[in-house]
């Protein structure tokens, strides 16, 4: 018969905090004409390589794919999703954009905290809203300016020029120099009603 847990564990411990490994993910097809069927993702070190392309010859399998999806007008090889060290699952597109079928699209959850845009410093992601807007998230030579949408965010404008003008520009740099800016603010503007300002 086996031990009894409690002498494994301290009493304090709850069962959620017992750390169980790493769950061994599955993709589920939930649209398409695979719809319903299930697959394990492969954990080598070369992941799971998935690929669909008509007259592919998975016999020889020249592209080393793991999962071939037939009739899907996928191509030869089209995605691939690997584990990492740190129990993280990556997918990487490897088809050709240039041609119709290249590509894939994530759709992005309703609930939670939503999609980080610029993880892992991937900006150049393509995003698409609807049927027709295609979008990429690019990298410009312009800055962020954390004060002017803070300020505008709460219905002070009046104040971006003058902190502009102060070189500041993060939230950071506004608290630490408030004290002296509210001061020459009230200067430069007297007949601002300061009372309406959160």
């Amino acid at each position: 018969m086996a031990p009894l847990v409690s002498k494994y564990f301290d009493k304090r411990e709850k069962y959620l905090d017992v750390d169980i490994g790493v769950f061994d993910y599955a993709l589920r097809c939930i649209e398409g004409p695979y719809i319903g069927k299930v697959f394990n993702v492969n954990t080598s070190p070369n992941g799971e390589i998935i690929g669909g392309a008509s007259g592919y010859d998975q016999n020889r399998n020249v592209e080393r794919l793991t999962l071939f999806i037939e009739n899907c007008e996928l191509q030869a090889k089209h995605a691939q999703i690997t584990l990492n060290h740190y129990c993280q699952y990556f997918v990487k597109d490897l088809s050709i954009h240039e041609t119709s079928n290249g590509g894939i699209w994530f759709k992005v959850p309703t609930h939670g905290t939503g999609l980080d845009l610029y993880a892992n410093h991937n900006y150049q992601r393509r995003y698409q809203i609807g049927k027709q807007h295609l979008l990429e998230f690019v990298e410009t030579e312009e800055f962020l300016d954390e004060v002017a949408i803070y300020l505008t965010q709460h219905n002070a404008t009046f104040a971006i020029f003058p902190m502009q003008q102060e070189n500041i520009h993060t939230l950071i740099q506004m608290i630490a120099k408030l004290p002296s800016f509210l001061q020459k603010v009230k200067y430069s503007y007297p007949n601002h009603d300061y009372s309406s300002t959160k």
